[in-house]
């Protein structure tokens, strides 16, 4: 994802520019509860009123989504993401809980990202690459199931705090960037299990 092209906090859902073949990547999105106060800084893509908790920014919908999905056929593995650039306003999120979901509801912890670098120059998470590969809900999923990343920003104390997933580099590098594989998905093969009463014996036969 980059947003040097981004004005006005950027519009909501943004367009990935840059993603694998036979893979649908969503744009990223904004919760219901993110506003767009002021004018927004320019390579910037983010929003205001985030929440002092994680928990809380979950109730009131002040996260960001997007999501993943291998087209029909194939099936995707997560492995790291290796790049998160960031802007925060003194006022902004000090943090983001980062998770994931496969069904939509219920999401699990990923990592927590910090954002250290508090100035208008913006900064890189430093805990980078977050490794993705050793969460099996996240390897070789099939085109049947969405995986949704879900980011929360937190640590804000005030309304008016922003935060941008930020063009650091002024150019057109990637400031957020998720990586992964995809393969051709092959059904798993299913047998009838046949119970042979007078022997106690099971019989595997193919379909």
């Amino acid at each position: 994802m980059d947003t040097h092209t981004a004005t006005s906090f950027g519009i909501s859902p943004f367009a990935v520019t840059d993603q694998a073949s036979n893979v649908t990547i969503g744009g990223i999105t904004r919760g219901s509860g993110v506003t767009t106060t002021g004018s927004g800084a320019a390579r910037g893509w983010g929003g205001t009123n985030w929440n002092s908790t994680s928990a809380d920014g979950i109730t009131g919908n002040q996260f960001i989504t997007f999501t993943v999905q291998a087209n029909s056929g194939y099936k995707v593995s997560l492995s790291a993401i290796n790049k998160f650039d960031y802007r925060v306003s003194p006022t902004g999120p000090t943090d983001a809980l980062i998770q994931y979901s496969v069904n939509g509801t219920t999401f699990t912890d990923i990592a927590t990202a910090n954002f250290s670098v508090r100035t208008s120059t913006g900064g890189s998470v430093s805990t980078i690459p977050i490794s993705l590969s050793g969460i099996s809900s996240l390897q070789n999923v099939p085109n049947t199931t969405t995986i949704t990343i879900r980011i929360v920003p937190y640590g804000a104390t005030g309304p008016s705090g922003t935060f941008y997933i930020w063009d650091l580099s002024s150019s057109t590098a990637d400031d957020f960037a998720l990586n992964g594989s995809v393969a051709v998905y092959t059904p798993p093969a299913y047998y009838r299990l046949q119970h042979l009463f007078r022997d106690s014996l099971i019989l595997v036969e193919p379909p």
